[in-house]
């Protein structure tokens, strides 16, 4: 019985992994991974994206005051690190 509960855990997880893609699947960055965030202006590009993925899948209101303060100091802190790299490491 183990068995099928193992097996049945595992197909269920292998259909949630993008296989025809060959690109990881998509997942945002919390807070502390982008208060952290590595600044290399020679992975601008490749870190722009990573920040853009994040932007896109926290999708968060325009209007500031629509915000709890986490989201807002969240949306703050992700607008200034795309901010810095686009200042900061020019193309």
């Amino acid at each position: 019985m183990k068995l099928i509960y193992v097996l049945v855990a595992v197909a269920a997880l292998t259909g949630c992994v993008d296989q025809g893609s060959g690109q990881a699947p998509r997942r945002a960055l919390s807070y502390d991974e982008i208060y952290s965030f590595e600044t290399d202006c020679a992975r601008r590009d490749e870190n722009l994206n990573i920040l853009y993925n994040t932007q896109d899948l926290k999708n968060f209101a325009s209007d500031p005051d629509e915000l709890n303060d986490f989201d807002r100091q969240f949306n703050s802190r992700l607008k200034a690190t795309i901010w810095w790299y686009l200042r900061s490491c020019k193309q």
